[in-house]
Formats: structure tokens, C-alpha cells, sequence
């Protein structure tokens, strides 16, 4: 019995050896549309494989991105989002255009908000006013102080093309 068993592994073995193989083709991740954006690109990082790319190496301005790094810098430099309190100065908010978007915070000189309140107006309406009132912050009263960890960051994050000049992007 045992030679039987042993007979249709070594046969099941060799026939299925003899059968070719599949070849395992590349996933095609092709865009069937017009991409409106003049660069784009998308990258699967737990792969590297790039899934799509469109004038990759262009220069582009980076606009409300920018935020996504001012609120990384300030959540790594803030321990305590909820307790820890920021007050408003007409210093900090000096050189904005009121016709940006803001969270409205020139209406409150002389209050204090939580970080976790100026991370809100920073995100949800792309507060430019809460971004440059956090940079001060952050920054020891110097906004140019703290696009200098900005961009420290970003060389800590392989964003070697990447520049910032102000935390709000305009």
C-alpha cells in the first residue's frame, strides 16, 4: 500500500512539474481618464511600486499642503493639544491677506484658543491665520524659526525637492 501511495505522489509530482507554468503579468493600474491636475503622482509605499505618475518632476506650488506640515510639526512639538493655550496677536497676524482662507481668528486678538482649536481652523478650513498664529507659536515668536523645522522635516521625510517658506503655502 505504502508503494501504491508513494507511486501516485511521485506521478502527481512529476505531472504537475511538466505542466508550464503562468506567467504572473505586472498589475496595470491604467488610467481610462483625463487627469485634470498638471502633476500627479502615486506611489504604494508599503510596495514602492508606482502606481501613476503625470509630470512627476514638475515644480508645483504646494499650496494647502503646506498645512500637512505645519500641523506635523506642531503635533511633534506639542505635547498637550487640549491644555496647552495660544494667544492671538495682531503680531501674528500681521501681512495676511483677509481674503484667504482663515478660521477668523482677527476677531479675537487678545484670546486664547488650544493648540487642538488652531489645529481644527488650520485643517478643516484651511486657516491660514491659524497656521501663522501656530508657526509663532511653535517657533518662539519667530515664523521663520519655525519654517526652518519645516523644511528639517522635510529632509527628515526624503522630501529632497520640497521648500517651504511660510506654514500656510500662499
Amino acid at each position: 500500500m505504502k508503494r501504491v501511495i508513494s507511486f501516485m505522489f511521485v506521478l502527481v509530482l512529476l505531472i504537475s512539474m511538466s505542466i508550464p507554468l503562468l506567467s504572473a503579468n505586472a498589475a496595470d493600474y491604467g488610467i481610462d481618464f483625463d487627469m485634470m491636475s498638471d502633476a500627479v503622482y502615486v506611489e504604494n509605499l508599503d510596495t514602492g511600486i508606482l502606481m501613476y505618475e503625470k509630470n512627476a518632476d514638475k515644480k508645483m506650488p504646494p499650496a494647502s499642503l503646506t498645512k500637512m506640515m505645519t500641523y506635523i510639526v506642531v503635533a511633534e512639538s506639542v505635547p498637550d493639544f487640549e491644555n496647552t493655550k495660544v494667544k492671538i496677536t495682531s503680531e501674528a497676524l500681521s501681512g495676511l491677506d483677509p481674503a484667504s482662507s482663515v478660521m477668523g481668528l482677527a476677531d479675537y486678538i487678545g484670546y486664547e484658543f488650544s493648540v487642538l482649536d488652531l489645529l481644527h481652523g488650520l485643517m478643516i478650513p484651511s486657516g491660514n491665520d491659524a497656521a501663522l498664529v501656530l508657526a509663532q507659536y511653535v517657533g518662539d515668536g519667530s515664523v521663520d524659526k519655525f519654517v526652518d523645522l519645516m523644511n528639517r522635516k522635510a529632509g527628515q521625510l526624503k522630501c529632497s525637492d520640497t521648500h517651504f517658506v511660510n506654514p500656510h503655502g500662499l
